[in-house]
């Protein structure tokens, strides 16, 4: 049997993890599978029964202590998955194949509006990438708009091969969600500043001002993103919105929320994949979006927007609702001067 080794030190949550889960429980049907894992990877023994897997702790010094080992292990007949985005520190003997699915990593538009710490960890591993993608034999991406990317920024043709798979992980794992409640949007992202909530947020108070209330349920941890729930909350209380938190939730209980909601509205200003999107385009449910290359990469959304204008994220939501757009009128020349004398 063929040995492949999965090089995933870095991906413990998120849309790596999603895709990684099914991953490893399909290739080792297949393969006589090694995978390096992140050690805050919550993964259940079923998933990875069978597999050598070594857990990594996520240092600096760990991670290079892996790089070595990477490199006395893969042998010439060998093939290497590198599906944390970056390429091996050595030249391997054995194949090699790089899955981006950062888009941060491929994009050099400004980190404004990161906090420092992620700034300073993308921009060196920026430079990781561009230093040792020669060491793979061949790019892996998600979508046309990634490819794009990747031949401007790393000079090198992808291959788009996306992939989605159903969450057999977390299919057993309990969790109540209660589904009598029906959601008009939903929004299955963390916390991150890319994922643009204060600007929903936002949209979510001039719709309130005209007295338009619509649902909305959210899915941020209330662990990891403790001031923007405090903003959410405040929100919440000064203009009456109506808002659920969730927090972080299992796979299962996401599919239940879908099943819950009546569209999925997706403000995300950066995404290699848009995961989600997916997910909802499999549950048929209807998507409003942000008007950017990512989206219209793998669905078709019903509705877009600009997301950075809140203003234009709520006349998406009005216009999917049917609720009138009241237009200013424009005046003749004659109407105007006539409105000049009127008291104001």
């Amino acid at each position: 049997m063929k040995k492949l080794i999965i090089h995933a030190s870095n991906v413990h949550e998120g849309g790596g993890r999603t895709l990684l889960l099914p991953l490893l429980k399909k290739a080792k049907d297949r393969y006589s599978v090694t995978a390096f894992l992140d050690k805050r990877l919550s993964v259940s023994e079923d998933t990875i029964e069978g597999i050598n897997k070594v857990f990594v702790k996520p240092t600096l010094l760990s991670r290079l202590i892996v790089e070595y080992k990477l490199y006395k292990l893969a042998n010439k007949n060998d093939t290497v998955l590198c599906f944390g985005s970056l390429p091996p520190v050595f030249k391997l003997k054995s194949k090699v194949a790089l899955y981006i699915q950062n888009r941060y990593l491929v994009n050099n538009k400004s980190l404004e509006g990161l906090p420092i710490k992620s700034r300073i960890r993308i921009y060196l591993v920026r430079a990781w990438l561009k230093i040792f993608n020669r060491n793979a034999d061949r790019i892996i991406v998600q979508t046309n708009g990634m490819k794009q990317l990747v031949a401007e920024t790393l000079k090198r043709d992808a291959d788009i091969i996306p992939f989605f798979d159903s969450h057999a992980e977390d299919a057993g794992k309990t969790g109540y969600l209660d589904c009598e409640k029906k959601y008009d949007f939903i929004y299955v992202a963390s916390g991150e500043a890319q994922k643009n909530h204060i600007n929903l947020i936002r949209a979510w108070q001039l719709l309130a001002d005209e007295k338009i209330f619509p649902s909305l349920c959210l899915t941020v941890s209330k662990e990891n993103y403790s001031s923007l729930n405090s903003y959410i909350e405040k929100s919440c209380e000064d203009h009456k919105l109506n808002i659920d938190n969730l927090g972080e939730l299992k796979q299962n209980e996401v599919d239940i929320l879908y099943e819950c909601s009546d569209a999925l509205i997706y403000p995300s200003t950066v995404e290699s994949f848009g995961l989600p999107l997916i997910e909802a385009k499999h549950k048929e449910l209807p998507i409003i979006a942000s008007e950017l290359d990512y989206v219209r990469d793998i669905v078709e959304p019903n509705e877009t927007f600009d997301p950075e204008s809140p203003m234009s994220i709520a006349r998406a939501i009005k216009r999917y609702s049917r609720i009138e757009q009241k237009n200013i009128k424009t005046l003749t020349c004659e109407e105007f001067v006539t409105k000049l004398n009127e008291p104001s």
